[in-house]
């Protein structure tokens, strides 16, 4: 009978505070940091709370993908699962590592053949490696700034066009209407006007 009976899941560790902090977490913050100081601090040593079981931790530092000459910045969401890695047994030394998917924070995609990354407010990067189709869909606006942009394929787009610096088009330009390099006007005399040279 003992050994038929269901294993308890151990006590999942979960983020309870983060710093910096926003709009939402504002009033948890470390002890004697004040929302207007020590912007290295802000920029340099963002730290957790973790919570497991009954205990929580101090502030500590968390795992980013990448830190040096490339780097990442994300900043781990409350309630999102997470390990609490303790050298020497020493919670107070440990660090937090997220990157788990929970109830709260479901996996974006079941699908073994995609690659996806989801934001809180929707926006999403999905990619599927069986395709080769990638789609972004950014919920408010998306901003490319680069001196140069070359597009070697096809473009659609489906809503209106504006261009406030010079348009420049090569081999013709169709669309509903005529085409602008074929066009013509009534003129005065009752005729139409020549073809644009």
């Amino acid at each position: 009978m003992e050994a038929c009976r269901k294993r308890q899941k151990p006590p999942r560790s979960a983020i309870t505070g983060r710093f910096p902090t926003s709009r939402r977490d504002r009033n948890d913050r470390p002890p004697n940091r004040q929302p207007d100081q020590t912007r290295h601090h802000r920029r340099h040593r963002p730290r957790v709370r973790a919570q497991h079981g009954g205990i929580t931790t101090d502030w500590l530092p968390y795992i980013v993908p990448f830190a040096g000459g490339v780097s990442v910045w994300r900043i781990p969401s409350v309630g999102e699962a997470c390990t609490i890695l303790s050298p020497a047994g020493e919670p107070e030394n440990g660090v937090v590592l997220c990157c788990q998917a929970s109830d709260r924070y479901p996996a974006p995609s079941a699908d073994p053949a995609e690659t996806v990354v989801r934001f809180p407010d929707g926006t999403h990067i999905r990619y599927n490696h069986n395709s080769g189709a990638m789609e972004l869909k950014a919920v408010t606006s998306l901003t490319i700034d680069t001196p140069q942009t070359t597009i070697t394929g096809h473009l659609t787009v489906n809503q209106t066009t504006t261009a406030q610096g010079l348009l420049t088009y090569q081999n013709g330009m169709n669309g509903q209407g005529g085409s602008l390099s074929e066009h013509t006007h009534p003129d005065d005399s009752g005729g139409t006007t020549e073809k644009p040279q």
